[in-house]
């Protein structure tokens, strides 16, 4: 690598002043900038050179890998936007960048690497983006049919899409910009630092199988343009409030600290400053703030009879479940809510994201201190489904959408693991006539053969154990036996989970890529399978990277979907020991994630798990 020369565009202030000095120090390659004459040189380490735009092949001989950083920004919308400021945009960030390349490829000779900086506008522009999204979407497209033009000279084309970078431009905007602990979409919830954007690039010129390709960068951010533009939507609005009021408007909700408050007069929102308004990262039209019980109850009526709209209803469960999961509510107004204001609810978006945390919280109470609590938890569970169940049924209805054909799935499944007789006895009976001299006329509708088969594997015995393996055997379509391999690892009987563990691991009969789906799903079903599946990977963890190798993403997996699932310091005390004595970086992360999911679900039983077994007594 050190006889490499690179030449990279960009200024002196963030992820290009980290590319040269990553570059410099790791690779020791010699970098050349290529900027404009006033760019300062006092940033940049030792072999590396700082050039103007205009000099050309016989000041610096050939070019080994070319980074395209340079580009420019302006937040505005197009009402707002001069025709000048879009061709000076398109100018710099999309001429400039295939100017360069056209310039670059005579210089490049051999195995050669061009790395484009695009920007994550390009797949979800904001508003105030339209000229730059445009820019930086040409940017990503250039990438396939570069890489074919170049592919007889050797030369491998990447793209990486960063957000905003912790950046010492971006502190000299004066832009704050914290680390908020909550429930994320992405792991792991922060900006990301420009050596991070730069050691992406480094990846990218140390690998050469990677071409063709937009490497995404973007966790966490997302502007606080968002919260300007909706107070300045509604700023006309005046309203009467308490002190720590939240306000609804449309899909926009605002949190209003007290001294913003006159009880008076009112508040306008657009007296309202940006630094004092609180609001939700990865959420389009509403703003994750404090949620007061009072403010859960006058939102209640809405959720219930529906005027708020889906996507409303969708967000306020998921931002108060969150909230409870970082420790600033309690589950039990998480609970109340629920019952209160979703047992009318239809939506299948919404229902998807209250099962995913009740199915949570189900599995952070298996390891539950009071021995009533899980028992408690599922009678809720079944009351909370009970009205959209008689909507839905068993049977299907003449002309009913693909949506309620997905949801009396989901419903009937989380109904029969959590104990609902009704189903346990209507599943059991559908499964007996599956045998019944092998009638086709007996076989189950493929739409809720999942709920008939989880919900009998259950509380089954050998018996039942054995017909699902034999429909498995049986089986013609790959998505057939996953359902059935599933259903196979959701037995309380401990000795058929044991012989579940065995069969998913049986090379002849099970392929190689559903073994860790079948393994996550015995780890997942109660603390038992866990325990087992943990065992099993302790013993067993020298014959998984053979299998699999110790650079494979399927590692990955095995640590965030087994001993993720703990809740004692104990079992984090053992996840330590394991790493310990199986080092390997790839896992660094995963297990420090795992560590962090055992503790927050430690917590959740040590804080709330008596306030909630009250909350279900009641």
């Amino acid at each position: 690598m050190k006889d490499l020369v690179t030449l990279l565009t960009d200024d002196l202030l963030g992820t290009g002043l980290a590319c040269v000095k990553r570059f410099v120090r790791q690779l020791h390659v010699h970098v050349i900038i290529c900027d404009l004459p006033s760019a300062c040189s006092s940033y940049i380490p030792c072999l590396s050179l700082i050039l103007p735009t205009h000099l050309t092949q016989k000041d610096f001989g050939c070019i080994d890998v070319f980074v395209n950083c340079a580009s420019i920004t302006l937040s505005q919308q197009i009402f707002e936007h001069s025709f000048e400021n879009f061709n000076r945009i398109i100018d710099v960030n999309t001429n400039g960048t295939y100017n360069m390349i056209q310039h670059m490829i005579p210089l490049m000779v051999n195995n050669e690497i061009i790395i484009n900086m695009s920007y994550v506008a390009a797949f979800e522009g904001r508003r105030g983006q339209t000229v730059y999204a445009t820019s930086k979407e040409a940017i990503v497209k250039m990438a396939r049919p570069l890489a074919e033009e170049l592919a007889s000279m050797n030369i491998c084309v990447c793209d990486i899409v960063p957000d905003v970078f912790d950046t010492s431009l971006l502190r000299e905007l004066h832009v704050k910009v914290s680390n908020i602990p909550g429930d994320f979409s992405l792991f792991s919830a922060r900006l990301g630092d420009s050596d991070e954007f730069a050691q992406v690039a480094q990846t990218i010129v140390e690998n050469p199988l990677l071409n063709d390709i937009n490497i995404r960068v973007d966790a966490l951010l997302q502007f606080k343009q968002a919260i300007k533009d909706a107070i300045k939507k509604i700023d006309n609005l005046a309203i009467m409030c308490p002190p720590r009021s939240f306000f609804y408007n449309g899909s926009c909700y605002f949190y209003l600290p007290p001294k913003q408050i006159d009880n008076g007069k009112g508040v306008r929102f657009n007296d309202v400053s940006i630094d004092e308004a609180s609001f939700s990262l990865f959420s389009v039209g509403i703003y994750r703030v404090h949620y007061p019980q009072s403010m859960l109850e006058a939102l209640t009526p809405g959720i219930d009879d529906r005027t708020l709209s889906p996507q409303d209803r969708f967000n306020i469960q998921a931002d108060v479940y969150a909230l409870a999961r970082a420790g600033h509510i309690g589950y039990v107004d998480y609970l109340k809510l629920l019952r209160y204001a979703y047992k009318q609810e239809e939506n299948l978006t919404v229902w998807k994201s209250i099962l995913r945390q009740l199915t949570e919280l189900s599995s952070i109470f298996d390891y539950a201190h009071f021995n009533n609590t899980k028992k408690l938890y599922r009678s809720y569970v079944c009351d909370l489904l009970s009205n959209i169940y008689n909507k839905l049924t068993w049977y299907p209805l003449s002309n009913e959408s693909s949506q309620a054909i997905m949801l009396r799935s989901l419903i009937l499944i989380q109904l029969g693991v959590n104990g609902d007789n009704k189903i346990y006895d209507e599943a059991h009976r559908r499964f007996k006539k599956l045998f019944i001299n092998n009638n086709q006329e007996n076989l189950i509708d493929p739409n809720i053969r999942p709920a008939v088969y989880l919900t009998v594997a259950k509380t089954g015995n050998q018996q039942i154990f054995d017909q699902l393996k034999s429909l498995y055997l049986k089986a013609e379509t790959q998505e057939e036996r996953l359902i059935l391999l599933n259903s196979l690892c959701h037995f309380d009987d401990e000795s058929l989970q044991n012989q579940a563990l065995k069969f998913i691991w049986n090379t002849t009969v099970v392929r190689k890529q559903d073994h860790l789906t079948a393994f996550s799903s015995l780890a997942s079903h109660n603390r038992r399978g866990c325990e087992i599946c943990w065992t099993y990977m302790q013993e067993n963890w020298n014959k998984i990277e053979r299998t699999y190798g110790q650079h494979d993403s399927h590692l990955i997996h095995f640590i965030e979907s087994i001993p993720a699932l703990f809740a004692s310091l104990e079992r984090s005390d053992e996840v330590r020991k394991f790493y310990i004595n199986h080092p390997n970086p790839l896992l660094d992360r995963p297990i420090k994630k795992a560590l962090e999911q055992i503790n927050i679900r430690r917590l959740v039983l040590e804080r709330h798990e008596h306030s909630i077994n009250q909350f279900l007594s009641g």
